[in-house]
């Protein structure tokens, strides 16, 4: 595809590509098939949506991706014209196999949308920036059914090599840079995920955010939270599907959340926060080798709303300026809180020390801090061992 083409606009040559994605015939594209777009020699702006509308089959991907022959190879840039749009500049929904890489967007208000019974869809080396914000819609949004889990679900969707960049100019509520819901085997991997300050406060952006997600794996991320930007670095909403044990492995991230001095510490966020929705179970959550990092007020590394397996990771809390965050108008949070959610009722269990271990935490102005239930050592205490 080449929008600067100018012969039979058919898709099969440089000479004779489809002019646009509105023209691209998907009833021809078949399994195995690879669509390149033109970047031309530098770069290409494409001001419409790509909205995929062709499934591979089983080990045979439908591929959507830059061109790397020679004056092809620029970036290919998809930019939503529509800003009140809530689809995305990459759209898609009901298809399976599908493989995109190599893709910037801008603009529009999401930047990718995978909705409902999206399965087997790998995004490879992709760059998503410069959405504009209007309520809870996510850069990268993969939606399900959030009856999770029912036949509405997406499945098997791989996230890798992607830089993930929030939009700090708009006061239109809050987005996330990565949103899930309803998912089923997500893989995020060796993305960089940056949650970008802005000129005023109070914007509310997670790097990662789950709910009623199962079967998920997330390792080799770099996660940053900028000063200001009240939202989590990882918020995971994770659960088993009933009469089944799933598991959420989060291994060798780093995740940076700069914190706040708003008065009163409000709103409270955290780098990584182990959530749980109150349906299903409570699945099997291990946290290994990676490394927490915050700074200011109003921040807690780690909140658990269940217990995981939290084992060899590192757990660094900054101050203001060295010192304790309440000298500075801001609030200084527990090191790591564990809390029962309100719907939860009594049926969390107290979290137990021998779960988390060989931890290195460190406080930069005092001792660390636990808040919370924690079994053996009463609702608040440094426990041993961590």
């Amino acid at each position: 595809m080449d929008k600067n083409a100018s012969g039979g606009n058919n898709g099969t040559s440089w000479t004779d590509a489809w002019e646009g994605f509105s023209a691209i015939d998907w009833d021809s594209i078949n399994p195995g098939d690879v669509i390149y777009i033109s970047g031309g020699t530098d770069s290409t702006v494409y001001n419409e949506r790509l909205v995929i509308g062709a499934s591979g089959s089983a080990g045979n991907y439908v591929t959507i991706r830059n061109s790397y022959d020679a004056g092809h190879n620029g970036k290919v840039i998809v930019k939503d014209p529509n800003t009140n749009s809530f689809d995305g500049c990459i759209y898609m929904s009901a298809k399976d196999w599908v493989y995109i890489k190599g893709i910037e967007t801008r603009g529009g208000i999401r930047a990718l949308y995978l909705y409902t019974l999206c399965d087997y869809v790998t995004i490879d080396s992709c760059v998503f920036r410069n959405w504009y914000s209007n309520g809870n819609t996510g850069g990268v949004k993969i939606e399900g059914n959030d009856n999770f889990p029912d036949n509405q679900n997406c499945t098997n969707i791989d996230i890798k090599n992607c830089i993930v960049e929030s939009l700090p100019l708009y006061d239109l509520n809050s987005t996330d840079c990565v949103y899930g819901q309803g998912v089923l085997k997500l893989r995020i991997h060796n993305n960089f995920i940056h949650q970008r300050n802005r000129s005023t406060n109070n914007m509310h952006v997670d790097c990662i955010q789950l709910y009623r997600t199962a079967d998920v794996r997330i390792w080799n991320n770099v996660c940053i939270v900028d000063s200001g930007v009240t939202g989590h670095g990882m918020i995971l909403g994770v659960e088993s599907r009933a009469g089944q044990i799933d598991t959420m492995i989060v291994y060798n991230n780093y995740i940076y959340a700069g914190g706040h001095l708003l008065p009163g510490g409000n709103p409270y966020i955290n780098a990584g926060y182990c959530r749980w929705y109150g349906q299903n179970d409570h699945p099997l959550s291990y946290w290994i080798h990676n490394t927490l990092v915050t700074a200011n007020g109003g921040e807690s590394p780690l909140v658990m709303e269940y217990m995981p397996f939290f084992k060899n990771n590192i757990i660094v809390q900054f101050g203001t300026n060295r010192q304790d965050p309440n000298d500075f108008g801001g609030q200084a949070l527990a090191t790591v809180t564990s809390t029962n959610p309100s719907w939860c009722g009594s049926c969390n269990p107290p979290c137990k020390v021998e779960n988390c271990n060989n931890n290195l935490m460190w406080r930069e102005w005092a001792d660390v801090s636990f808040t919370g239930q924690f079994s053996g050592y009463g609702n608040i205490g440094t426990a041993s061992g961590w």
